[in-house]
């Protein structure tokens, strides 16, 4: 008997999974539809949207799988609902990966405490700022440094590959301090213990996620389209994006969980 009930649980719990990512999946699809795309060096290369703050819920409340699950056939739906372009399934592989990502990004991340978390950023921040003012100094500075002769011997010479190692780092470091910026004003405007608490790993959750899949993306649309050059130009408006609209999702996504009753998944 105990095993029969154990096995009808886990059915409804299955089940009710699946419907509620169904519904997040549906929402989304229809938020995509009013999504713009915004022509980027001539190709389709930038999706300006929110439909992403319904999709990745399934990833916040039930994980990895039902993340990637969610994500994929949002992508995979929304394209053939509304074809901005040619169909390509690379882009519809790279959704399920940034499903899984938000989903075991969570999962690391959401039982971290705040301090230590604000603590550890802080001093990844602070290294990844010196090192890139370093590199800068070194590389546009000292010429012939033996830092820039050793950038020269791993041909490392466009200006997209030195980026990597000077300014680069130093936006991605002042774009940290900039979340917990935004995270303390958020705590200062907002009552809400529990949303005060997890916007910031959230929004990092997000944020990697995110950035991860674009910076991807970018590389294969530009590969599709053959675009030889010029990455950081392609990339930049993709980025700022990508940082702003999930900045917003990750404070809205937190604020549909608690008005849904559903604050418990933050926990």
């Amino acid at each position: 008997m105990n095993d029969i009930s154990t096995e009808n649980k886990t059915n409804y719990n299955s089940l009710k999974k699946l419907i509620i990512s169904s519904l997040m999946l549906a929402i989304g699809l229809i938020i995509r539809q009013m999504s713009v795309m915004v022509p980027v060096m001539g190709v389709p290369g930038l999706r300006i949207g929110f439909s992403g703050v319904f999709t990745s819920i399934p990833a916040i409340i039930f994980g990895p799988v039902y993340g990637a699950l969610t994500s994929s056939m949002a992508d995979l739906v929304g394209h053939f609902l509304n074809p901005q372009g040619p169909f390509f399934p690379h882009f519809t592989i790279m959704a399920a990966i940034g499903g899984f990502l938000r989903g075991f990004l969570w999962m690391k991340l959401r039982k971290v405490s705040l301090d230590k978390l604000k603590i550890s950023l802080s001093v990844f921040l602070i290294i990844l700022i010196s090192l890139g003012t370093i590199s800068s100094i070194m590389v546009y500075g000292f010429t012939n440094s033996v830092f820039s002769n050793f950038l020269s011997g791993l041909k490392i010479k466009s200006g997209s590959q030195i980026a990597c190692v000077t300014y680069i780092p130093i936006i991605i470091g002042a774009l940290g301090f900039l979340i917990l910026y935004i995270n303390k004003f958020i705590s200062s405007k907002n009552s809400n213990t529990l949303m005060n608490q997890k916007y910031l790993p959230l929004a990092i959750t997000m944020l990697i996620s995110g950035l991860i899949v674009t910076t991807i993306n970018t590389e294969i649309i530009m590969s599709l389209y053959g675009i030889k050059k010029a990455f950081l130009l392609f990339y930049i408006p993709r980025f700022i994006e990508e940082v702003v609209t999930n900045l917003v999702s990750a404070y809205l996504i937190s604020w549909i969980l608690i008005r849904t009753k559903m604050e418990k998944f933050l926990l």
